[in-house]
């Protein structure tokens, strides 16, 4: 995913912000897009448009890929949806970093919380004081002195 965000940042949303004015509220570029645009663009410029079809062409990038990447950018506050599935504000910003590094460090920062959000509590109270130990009441009793019949 980070690499999808770096290419549409530096190849569609930076040449788009040149036709947008600064947004002091916003404090970006706010770029208006469609999913099937972006979608149509990076096929033909890239994918499976810029190539031989037959009939076992399949399209990519994927529509889905990129309303994923979308939705990425509105999870870390670089986009608004719009008023329907399809369409997005882009919240455009200049960076001098590594947009690669920015984008994959955003998404782990992101990710964190909702991996430790999505475990389960492991009660330490109910397990024994060691693996094994007899005297545990939650360990199975053996008394020697008995015999199975």
């Amino acid at each position: 995913m980070p690499f999808l965000l770096k290419e549409l940042w530096t190849d569609l949303f930076h040449a788009a912000s040149t036709d947008v004015r600064f947004d002091e509220k916003l404090r970006a570029f706010p770029i208006a897009v469609k999913v099937s645009q972006i979608t149509s663009e990076l096929q033909q410029a890239y994918g499976s448009r810029r190539l031989e079809h037959d009939e076992r062409s399949a399209e990519f990038p994927k529509q889905s890929w990129i309303r994923e990447a979308l939705e990425t950018l509105v999870s870390v506050r670089l986009a608004i949806p719009g008023s329907d599935r399809d369409s997005y504000t882009v919240l455009f910003r200049r960076y001098s970093e590594d947009l690669l590094e920015k984008f994959a460090e955003l998404l782990q920062n992101q990710q964190e919380p909702a991996e430790v959000k999505g475990q389960l509590p492991l009660p330490l109270a109910l397990l024994p004081d060691s693996v094994g130990d007899s005297t545990s009441p939650s360990a199975p009793q053996h008394d020697p002195a008995a015999k199975s019949s």
